[in-house]
């Protein structure tokens, strides 16, 4: 009877790992590979995958990042499109 690793202690494992994976040179990773695979029963390509994921959490509902000048382009056609519907007041500002 062969016991399974928890949810919780698999990603404990990955995120113990991760930071060795990275730094290491490819005889390395081949070694930290096999003994995750050993331990999860993991498909080797699912483990490299894992392994290889940007160390700090992404969190997947957040939204897309966007860059700079697409948010400059964004806030110039939000304000002109305000401008031409906005009341004006005296001075042609709108209120």
């Amino acid at each position: 009877m062969t016991k399974q690793m928890s949810k919780s202690a698999k990603n404990e494992l990955i995120q113990v790992l991760k930071g060795r994976y990275h730094i290491s040179m490819k005889k390395e990773k081949s070694r930290i590979l096999d003994e995750f695979i050993a331990l999860t029963k993991y498909h080797r390509k699912h483990a490299i995958r894992l392994l290889s994921e940007r160390l700090e959490m992404v969190n997947r509902n957040a939204p897309p990042m966007v860059s700079r000048n697409t948010l400059v382009m964004v806030s110039r056609n939000a304000s002109a499109a305000v401008n031409r519907s906005a009341p004006m007041g005296e001075e042609g500002v709108p209120f």
